[in-house]
């Protein structure tokens, strides 16, 4: 009860004075799909993608600016008045953001500000175009009363200067997190004592749940550029995500890295609006873990050779994207094929395996404000060496390689109530077939709730809840049929906050917890993970 009590102790401090990031890849995703639907007319749900991504934590001038055309568009005023206020700091994109937000002032009739944001958007041009378009724009707001009487207007400038910016070619982007946490159940150790049905002399196991200080740290590199046609956008990155734990608990690291070289090739009709965008990239990808006793956090080892190795691999693949906005519709295929070879751990077979995966997704702007998606994918795991359970549970030599394939369904709703709150709500149905004799076979449930406020321009809060229930309808516990059969259920909520200092520094803090429960004793346990870290983009 005190060791749970300074955990909520420690969540209270965290959420009174930090902040969170979001999962960068997510968020220049969906970047790069609103300036997809933007091109092509979509701009209410081109907005949403921008807010998204503003959400799940991407900070460049370029979205900012993106979300205030975006904004000026579908005549939410107020929106790309603050998105180009933020844009202006940019040096290259100072004077389009302050031309756009005299513009935007003129909508909203305050023209004071409007003249002096054409003024000032003329003073920082380099093009004589722009300077000369501001300019005019600045001199139609102060016609003298006399020249309005004989019927003279200012002019509307209904259309902003700009279409969607990208980054530049030759941008090197770089993002480095780096936090302090505390995981209060290291080895996702049971709660509880239990028989060992399993084992040899079906033992009574006492686990040892360990807590312990660690060090997430998070890097991302992306340097791109793009061909002289402007059509092709090339992409190198790097990422690497790891845990990486106190000296006495070391075996629970955990690292992952990825490599990736892509390409994102658009396609426009003749009225130069982009309708299509394939993706394509090739990666490299690689892991560092340890397999351990969960019950006391020790090394696995079989027959005394050293097994601890065994969930490390290395691998490589390729993936391809491809999307097509439509008025109000979208679509989308994504597709991967990759392989990974897991480290050595004879005398035990290796999880060496090939992935192929496959997915159709589909969208829907049903409102301004809420937007509807939907996808059906499907996907096979094809072992090299390990061999498949049979009917009864048993490995025997003269079983099949194990071989899974998966099918699902994903339905999903996003709705923003303001545009600093937003909801979303996902499920997602999985179900597995073992391709031997269907002893693994499972389905599994899994919903997502989650919640965004933007409490102001530094300052950001979101929460999300997770269940996911995995039914096994011919394995047992143990796998011993004289058990009960197999029956998980996964519950998690994740609450973060994120205070901005500088436009490149932020403060930020995260708690999780997780809560495991089977029929299999040895698989349930509880967890809670608080952070407190900076975040520095560039």
């Amino acid at each position: 009860m005190a060791e749970l009590q300074r955990t909520l102790a420690i969540v209270l401090v965290c959420l009174c004075t930090t902040t969170t990031v979001y999962a960068q890849s997510n968020a220049e995703a969906r970047f790069r799909e609103g300036n997809t639907l933007f091109r092509s007319g979509i701009y209410e749900t081109a907005l949403r993608r921008y807010r998204e991504a503003a959400s799940a934590g991407l900070d460049t001038p370029t979205l900012y600016y993106n979300t205030g055309i975006a904004a000026y568009k579908v005549g939410q005023y107020d929106l790309a008045e603050a998105a180009f206020r933020r844009a202006q700091n940019s040096s290259r994109l100072a004077a389009l953001a302050l031309y756009n937000l005299g513009l935007t002032y003129r909508e909203l009739r305050r023209p004071l500000e409007a003249e002096q944001s054409f003024r000032a958007a003329a003073s920082a041009s380099t093009s004589r175009d722009l300077a000369n378009l501001a300019s005019r724009a600045a001199d139609s707001l102060t016609i003298p009363l006399e020249r309005i009487d004989r019927g003279e207007r200012p002019s509307r400038f209904r259309h902003p200067a700009s279409r969607p910016q990208v980054e530049p070619p030759g941008e090197l982007r770089l993002m480095l997190s780096a936090r302090l946490g505390q995981d209060d159940n290291v080895y996702r150790s049971p709660a509880n004592p239990y028989v060992d049905f399993g084992a040899p002399g079906q033992p009574l196991v006492t686990p040892v749940v360990q807590s312990a200080s660690f060090m997430p740290i998070d890097v991302l590199a992306e340097y791109t550029m793009q061909n002289e046609p402007r059509d092709t956008l090339f992409r190198f990155s790097y990422r690497l995500d790891g845990d990486f734990y106190d000296s006495g608990f070391s075996n629970a690291n955990r690292i992952s890295q990825r490599f990736e070289i892509g390409a994102d090739i658009a396609d426009t009709d003749e009225s130069g609006r982009q309708r299509r965008l394939l993706q394509s990239s090739f990666f490299l990808t690689g892991r560092d873990e340890t397999n351990f006793d969960p019950d006391s956090g020790i090394d696995r080892d079989f027959n005394g050779s050293d097994i601890s190795g065994r969930l490390a691999y290395r691998g490589a693949g390729v993936k391809l994207n491809f999307e097509h906005a439509l008025r109000r519709w979208s679509y989308g295929v994504d597709a991967r094929l990759e392989g990974r070879q897991y480290d050595d751990v004879a005398p035990l077979p290796g999880y060496d395996h090939d992935l192929a995966f496959l997915r159709l997704s589909a969208g829907y702007l049903l409102t301004r404000n809420t937007t509807l998606e939907a996808g059906l994918f499907r996907y096979r795991r094809s072992y090299d060496e390990r061999l498949a359970r049979n009917i009864d549970g048993n490995y025997l030599t003269t079983n099949a390689i194990l071989e899974y394939d998966y099918s699902g369904l994903e339905l999903g709703i996003n709705y923003a109530i303001s545009p600093a709150i937003e909801l979303a709500a996902e499920y997602v149905f999985l179900d597995r077939k073992d391709g031997f004799e269907g002893y693994f076979n499972s389905i599994q449930d899994r919903l997502l709730l989650s919640a965004s406020y933007r409490l102001s321009d530094r300052i950001r809060l979101s929460a999300s809840l997770r269940a996911r229930a995995f039914y096994y309808p011919n394995a047992f516990a143990f796998h011993d049929n004289a058990d009960e059969f197999l029956d998980t259920v996964d519950r998690g909520a994740d609450l973060r906050a994120e205070f901005r200092i500088t436009p490149e520094i932020s403060v930020w803090a995260q708690i999780v917890a997780d809560k495991f429960k089977s029929t299999d004793p040895r698989l349930a346990y509880e967890r809670s993970r608080t952070m407190l870290g900076m975040l520095w983009r560039y």
